[in-house]
């Protein structure tokens, strides 16, 4: 059949590795414009619907989906490490929900609709 050649090969690697950088970049611009809102709002509020643990000077924002898989595994084993921290005090750490997972934008109204309906 065809025998690929270094050159050749090493053409395809530089081809797709550009491809790459491009999709990357690209999604890095689509997230900033897309997002483009400030953020302090919805977890800076003084009767916020985030949830926010401690009292610490110093603030550790966790960006999180609540229905997305890996998060949710990630979430478990936050929290053997936030509790230390949490019980030395001087930090405050506030779970800020993004909709990162596919399915998550079917329930964003549902979510905002009942956090707004709690907090009046």
């Amino acid at each position: 059949m065809y025998e690929v050649t270094e050159k050749a090969s090493s053409m395809i690697k530089n081809f797709l590795e550009k491809q790459i950088l491009i999709v990357v970049i690209l999604g890095y611009l689509f997230l900033i414009l897309t997002f483009s809102g400030p953020v302090a709002p919805a977890y800076g509020a003084s009767k916020s619907v985030v949830p926010s643990y401690g009292d610490g000077t110093y603030e550790v924002l966790i960006f999180t989906d609540y229905f997305c898989p890996p998060c949710q595994d990630l979430e478990k084993e936050l929290d053997l490490l936030l509790e230390p921290v949490l019980t030395r005090g001087g930090v405050t750490v506030t779970f800020v929900d993004m909709p990162i997972y596919k399915t998550t934008v079917m329930y964003v109204r549902y979510f905002l609709y009942a956090a707004n309906g709690s907090s009046g």
